[in-house]
């Protein structure tokens, strides 16, 4: 499972981060901070349903290490890594 604490910041974010997470092919989630909220991340609606005032969790039930790379990039481009608590 790959799982890494990312903050978005403002809408644009938003934006940019449902674009390039629809391009990766298998089942992402976001998860609030204190794990009690969990929203499809490819669902533009689902995150912006959630308090991105604070940092949230995404959550990708894979083993590849090709898609574990490709939102490594994601995160990495678009400088959107948060702290894990």
């Amino acid at each position: 499972m790959y799982q890494r604490a990312i903050k978005l910041p403002n809408i644009n974010d938003v934006y940019a981060f449902h674009k390039r997470i629809n391009e990766v092919s298998c089942d992402v989630d976001l998860v609030s901070e204190n794990f009690h909220y969990t929203v499809d991340a490819k669902s533009l609606m689902g995150i912006l349903s959630m308090d991105l005032t604070t940092t949230v969790i995404i959550r990708a039930i894979t083993n590849e290490e090709m898609i574990m790379h490709q939102i490594d990039q994601i995160i990495k481009d678009m400088h959107i890594e948060g702290d894990m608590k």
